[in-house]
């Protein structure tokens, strides 16, 4: 199983390919509308799902650790090989990235959720004009999570670029894209500028969820099975949070914005005490 700087780089990559698909979503949604009715979109989720479940079952072979071979690597549990220079396993690190992969996600979501409400009510946008500038946006980040994922692992004149490096960079960017989002709403600035600002935030999105989730992995504690299904069952928890708190706290554009504001800069703040817990160790490679 990949681990380090290689499982950093294969999740940055699953996650750009998972950020294609709502791109894509809305217009195959719109194509299908176009010769049928709303039955016909069940119907061809229902053809999707069961070709993706033959192809799991069929194409992806088992991963758990066969009866006999459960040599650890360096401090990880049984099964869990791991790089010889990578920091032992941390709980306090575990929760920290996990908490940077979920909060990454609920500010996405933030967006996500109010983004229909915006453009169609507050901006005047077609439904098929807001399905593009989503699927630009989605596209967006995508190409952002495949073109960081491989910088990773590489030395440059600034240094080893590491995954926690990674985090580090692209939650101050999250940041700084969500101070711009804010601005934009409390100004009421024009269409165009709300979606650049959008633009700049959700950009790092990928990732952030890529690299925190490889680097939550690589400090768990615990069997990968394990560990994988708290950091998701957390990352679905807030992002389900997201779209409520956004209703209740109003009707306009600012509850959407200061949520996501909050919810990175919560990530940010994880991410220093989850790396600066690292000083001393080595960094994962």
């Amino acid at each position: 199983m990949a681990h380090g700087a290689k499982a950093a780089r294969a999740l940055n990559r699953i996650m750009a390919a998972t950020l294609v698909v709502p791109a894509l979503a809305p217009l195959l949604g719109s194509a299908i509308l176009a010769v049928g009715d709303w039955r016909m979109i069940f119907l061809a989720l229902a053809a999707i799902g069961t070709a993706v479940g033959v192809w799991v079952a069929l194409g992806i072979p088992e991963t758990r650790a066969r009866a006999g071979d459960q040599a650890s690597g360096p401090g990880g549990p049984p099964g869990r090989p791991r790089a010889a220079d990578s920091p032992p396993p941390s709980m306090f690190r575990f929760v920290g990235y996990t908490a940077v992969v979920s909060l990454g996600f609920m500010s996405m979501y933030a967006y996500v959720s109010a983004a229909p409400f915006l453009f169609q009510n507050m901006f005047g946008f077609s439904p098929t004009g807001y399905a593009l500038i989503g699927a630009g946006l989605s596209l967006l980040m995508a190409g952002i999570g495949l073109s960081g994922s491989r910088l990773i692992g590489r030395t440059t004149r600034w240094g080893l670029i590491t995954a926690a490096r990674v985090v580090d960079l692209s939650l101050a960017w999250l940041v700084a894209g969500s101070a711009l989002v804010l601005a934009a709403v409390l100004t009421d600035a024009s269409a165009p500028w709300f979606i650049a600002a959008l633009a700049v935030t959700v950009a790092p999105v990928a990732l952030i969820s890529g690299s925190g989730m490889a680097l939550a992995m690589d400090a768990a504690p615990m069997p990968g099975g394990r560990s994988s299904a708290i950091i998701g069952f957390t990352q679905a928890l807030l992002g389900a949070a997201a779209p409520p708190l956004v209703g209740v706290l109003g009707v306009d554009a600012r509850p959407m914005a200061i949520l996501l504001a909050a919810a990175a800069v919560a990530a940010l703040i994880a991410a220093r005490l989850s790396t600066s817990s690292r000083r001393g160790e080595a960094d994962v490679r």
